[in-house]
């Protein structure tokens, strides 16, 4: 029996959304799986970077981590 192939449907993201001063400059555009761009959305609609993070550590990481979201070319620190 053949083995069906899987269609994937690309979808373009902005990365910044249109609605918060989101251009279509290649930059601010990600190509992505129709289906993880529409959870995406339906997790985060189009909320700030910080509170994805806090919904991130709430909801869905292990409690012994925490996500932090950083403005700009700040250094990061990791502690493992």
């Amino acid at each position: 029996m053949a083995k069906e192939k899987k269609v994937v449907i690309l979808t373009r993201h902005h990365r910044r959304p249109r609605s918060k001063r989101g251009t279509d400059h290649d930059s601010n555009i990600s190509i992505v799986p129709s289906n993880k761009h529409e959870a995406w959305h339906l997790l985060f609609s189009n909320k700030e970077p910080h509170e994805i993070a806090k919904i991130i550590n709430e909801v869905w990481l292990d409690p012994d981590y925490h996500l932090v979201a950083i403005y700009g070319d700040q250094p990061t620190f990791y502690n493992h």
